[in-house]
């Protein structure tokens, strides 16, 4: 067997024995866990890619879009002042 074939056969080896089926509106704790670990994932993914895109490049991440309240504009605005 090549390698792999063998990481196939173990990964539905895995997926037979420890992915329960459930349904779809199902509340239990498991699956409870699943979606609240999968939201957290995608925030922290989100995030990272957020922090990426103002450390790559501070000034375009930073400039306020179009649809934004006056409010946070001026906060932008000041963020420009402080780093002058």
């Amino acid at each position: 067997m090549t390698a792999e074939a063998v990481a196939a056969f173990f990964e539905r080896e895995r997926k037979r024995m420890y992915d329960l089926k459930h349904p779809s509106a199902c509340e239990c704790v498991v699956c409870w866990s699943a979606e609240f670990h999968r939201q957290m994932t995608e925030r922290n993914e989100t995030r990272a890619s957020r922090c990426r895109a103002v450390l790559a490049n501070p000034e375009l991440a930073l400039t306020p879009a179009p649809e934004l309240s006056p409010v946070q504009v001026s906060f932008f605005a000041q963020l420009d002042e402080v780093a002058q």
